[in-house]
């Protein structure tokens, strides 16, 4: 069995009330990407997760989205076979539809690198 990989992308501004938002991706026979985003627990909304994969063997794109109680995402998680092109987004709101955060990034051959971050809004209540 190898040792797996954990890399971790962090958002680099968070909104008023978040303390965590982030896509991990463990690697060893298979790649697995898990979104993670902790809050206050008396925040809820939605969050969507897009995973899209690039191989010789075609296109594939998993999405995942649903709704939140108690500040936590944390589980949903979408696991691939390596050596392919693999893109992700993740995107929290809050209740009202204002965005909390918003990661995408971007793993071409083997070398997952992060693509782009932007946050927006705060928290209401």
């Amino acid at each position: 069995m190898v040792a797996s990989e954990v890399l971790s992308f962090e958002a680099d501004v968070l909104a008023t009330g978040v303390t965590r938002c982030a896509i991990e991706m463990a690697s060893n026979e298979t790649t697995t990407l898990q979104p993670i985003f902790l809050a206050g627990e008396d925040v809820e909304g939605e969050y969507s997760f897009v995973v899209t994969s690039v191989s010789n063997g075609g296109r594939s794109v998993t999405r995942q989205a649903n709704r939140f109680f108690a500040g936590r995402v944390h589980g949903p998680t979408v696991t691939l076979g390596t050596g392919a092109h693999i893109e992700a987004g993740f995107e929290v709101t809050d209740a009202h539809g204002v965005a909390l955060c918003s990661i995408e990034v971007s793993h071409p051959a083997n070398h997952l690198v992060q693509r782009s971050t932007s946050h927006s809004g705060g928290m209401h209540g």
